[in-house]
């Protein structure tokens, strides 16, 4: 939550870190599979078990960052997988 809500800050006329002209916020998430499911968000902001299920036993910090970079960055590794587009 705190990745995608750092990235809908970038849309707030007070952003430091506005969206680049063109880029919609919308746009921007409609091909992200927020299935709960180790293929989209392992290593980005889960950790996948032993059993192939995810953990979301990191910190807010760390996997905020991850997401917000795998949001805002669509064509990243991090930014395909989030997509699925591996």
């Amino acid at each position: 939550m705190a990745g995608l809500g750092a990235t809908m800050n970038r849309t707030m006329s007070w952003s430091a870190d506005p969206m680049p002209e063109g880029v919609v916020l919308d746009a921007l998430l409609e091909n992200v599979q927020w299935d709960r499911e180790a293929r989209y968000w392992g290593g980005v902001a889960a950790k996948v078990t032993d059993r192939g299920a995810v953990s979301w036993a990191g910190g807010a910090r760390d996997s905020g960052h991850k997401v917000y970079d795998a949001l805002n960055n669509p064509d990243t590794d991090a930014g395909m997988q989030i997509r699925g587009r591996f």
